[in-house]
């Protein structure tokens, strides 16, 4: 028997009886890497067997494994029989896989080739090829039309591995779309319990039934865009025109406080932006300051403050005989009466006292309506007289007929009274002294 100068993997078999007389043949095949492993060599009269692979979305006939594996068929007497060389296919390959024009309804498995050679004496020599039908193509991500980054809010929003799987598209040339297997096989993200601001990439993986896989990266960006918020007790201050308070220390009143979701230097730190407050420093007028605050990656919050300036000296009231006219918003006291009686020259005294008679109008100063305010004046000499204010409380306007009590007025009637108390100190020895004689 001549040698055979190639990689040989199936030795001579022998079929027949020991006492038949003659060669017979010899299939031999060449490995060039379809074949996994043999089966060890068998007894003669048994066919050894091997494995072949096949892909499912090319699968070879019976005729391409035996030209890709070079089979041939020697006999010593007969020679080269390569031309005799017959196989048996498995049926099933025939109508599972062969026969199916959709690839992903051609059935994965083992299917047996038994290829033959017979020579001239009729002795049989066979081989069985165990044909695999393999899958052994990835799943293809289309990266375009798969979602690769999620933005989210620190310390707010929070996103699962099952979400992030879903936004992955993929498809194979065998398994059905819903056939596939996602997860998430490495990034530290879901290793954090609150991830700072930054970038985390995760690895996803899509895999196939055949257990061929592919891999995308998937970044997820955690980042701050909300803004700092900005509190304060009041957003409203009234404040007198004389004052004239600096705005920081106007503001300090307010304990305003800023609070960021994630980082603030300094929750006392905030800059203040229009001030229409100190453009108008001491006249009358509604002005807005508006306060803003940045976090650490420029996100601005803003307060707006209103400041009320106003003439907080007591309001005029008026007088129209013995009817008083008063804003809801001014509550009268007992010596803005008596100022009223001196005003009107009613007092016809320098030495005199005032009592409280009658009064409804003190407990109703903040509800409209009218009500009585009787005072009496009592005077050295021991005599009194008696005086009625009809106290009419409005809501703003003031009837224009009334007789008004200017400032100055007022101011005067101040220094009226005390000259009076200074008078009544230096006029208290000579009375004693009138006593006495």
């Amino acid at each position: 028997m001549k040698t055979i100068h190639k990689l040989i993997i199936l030795a001579v078999v022998f079929l027949g009886m020991e006492m038949f007389i003659g060669s017979f043949p010899s299939v031999h095949a060449f490995d060039y890497t379809h074949l996994l492993s043999s089966v060890p060599s068998h007894p003669a009269a048994t066919s050894p067997s091997y494995y072949y692979y096949t892909k499912v979305d090319h699968p070879q006939t019976a005729e391409e494994i035996k030209e890709d594996l070079e089979l041939e068929a020697y006999d010593e007497l007969d020679g080269c029989l390569n031309s005799s060389i017959t196989c048996e296919m498995s049926q099933d390959y025939q109508e599972k896989v062969l026969n199916v024009p959709n690839v992903s309804e051609r059935t994965l498995g083992t299917y047996d080739f038994k290829y033959q050679a017979k020579d001239s004496s009729n002795n049989v020599a066979s081989l069985i090829i165990h044909v695999i039908v393999i899958d052994d193509v990835k799943p293809t991500i289309h990266e375009g039309s798969s979602t690769l980054e999620h933005t989210l809010e620190v310390y707010r929003d929070t996103i699962s591995k099952e979400r992030i799987c879903l936004g992955i598209e993929a498809i194979d040339n065998y398994d059905a779309k819903s056939d596939l297997n996602y997860e998430v096989v490495s990034g530290n993200y879901f290793e954090l319990d609150r991830p700072p601001v930054g970038d985390y990439p995760v690895i996803v993986r899509v895999t196939d039934s055949s257990q061929n896989y592919s891999e995308v990266t998937v970044t997820i960006h955690v980042v701050d865009t909300t803004a700092p918020v900005i509190t304060a007790n009041q957003t409203s201050i009234t404040q007198s025109y004389q004052l004239q308070t600096e705005i920081h220390e106007l503001l300090k009143t307010l304990n305003i406080r800023v609070t960021d979701n994630y980082k603030v230097s300094d929750p006392n730190t905030y800059t203040i932006g229009n001030d229409e407050y100190t453009q108008n420093l001491g006249k009358i007028g509604d002005y807005k300051v508006v306060i803003y605050a940045i976090d650490e990656y420029s996100n601005v919050g803003t307060l707006e403050i209103t400041i009320h300036i106003v003439d907080e000296i007591p309001p005029v009231f008026y007088l129209d005989t013995s009817k008083v006219y008063v804003s809801i918003r001014t509550k009268l006291k007992k010596n803005d009466f008596i100022a009223l009686l001196e005003n009107d020259n009613k007092i016809k005294d320098t030495f005199y006292r005032v009592e409280v008679i009658e009064d409804t109008y003190t407990s109703n100063a903040t509800e409209e309506g009218e009500y009585l305010y009787q005072l009496r004046v009592l005077y050295d000499q021991g005599n009194y007289e008696d005086y009625k204010f009809f106290v009419h409380v409005v809501s703003e306007d003031i009837p224009t007929s009334a007789h008004k009590i200017s400032f100055l007025t007022r101011v005067g009637n101040f220094f009226k009274k005390i000259g009076k108390v200074l008078w009544d100190i230096l006029r208290w020895p000579f009375q004693k002294l009138r006593d006495l004689f």
